[in-house]
């Protein structure tokens, strides 16, 4: 894949986030921040098969963005556990309105962080500086190693797992 690819599809991944943050910024909707989580995360796998072993990390994630997505995740994580609340508030007979009004309180204030850190994001910025980060591009020779690497990475955790499950 020559370095234009890489770039062209690096860049249609800020694309479509600078589209999720926009969107996010307007109304905090839980199915656009988990939008936003999931493109993050295909933005990270690309870089991850782009980069080589040899010169590791050549393409970085900037940490305005890591910030972004992880304020997000906060976000998304408490308005799922406020509507689980409200959810058990309604078949049963507790009366569970004061933690769903803490939630609230604090739901609010992680949306102000996450409005202050989308206003430092710049998209652009960040994808531009993506882009001079990529080197020769991405060797579809490479590729065969890459998918060895991850199938032997996956082996050991499933065959890790049992150890660590106490058993």
């Amino acid at each position: 894949m020559k370095k234009s690819r890489v770039k062209h599809t690096a860049g249609t991944h800020y694309k479509k986030l600078d589209n999720y943050s926009r969107k996010m910024a307007l109304n905090f909707d839980k199915e656009v921040i988990h939008d936003f989580r999931v493109e993050y995360k295909k933005l990270r796998a690309f870089t991850r098969l782009v980069n080589d072993r040899v010169h590791k990390d050549e393409i970085k994630i900037p940490k305005k963005l890591k910030k972004v997505y992880s304020i997000a995740g906060e976000l998304r994580d408490l308005q799922l556990q406020q509507l689980r609340v409200r959810e058990s508030a309604q078949t049963k007979a507790d009366t569970l309105h004061g933690y769903y009004y803490l939630l609230s309180q604090e739901i609010t204030g992680i949306k102000k962080k996450l409005l202050m850190s989308l206003k430092v994001a710049r998209f652009n910025k960040m994808r531009k500086k993506t882009g001079a980060g990529i080197g020769q591009g991405f060797m579809m020779q490479k590729f065969p190693l890459y998918l060895q690497g991850k199938c032997r990475e996956a082996r050991e955790i499933i065959f890790a797992a049992p150890l660590s499950e106490g058993k």
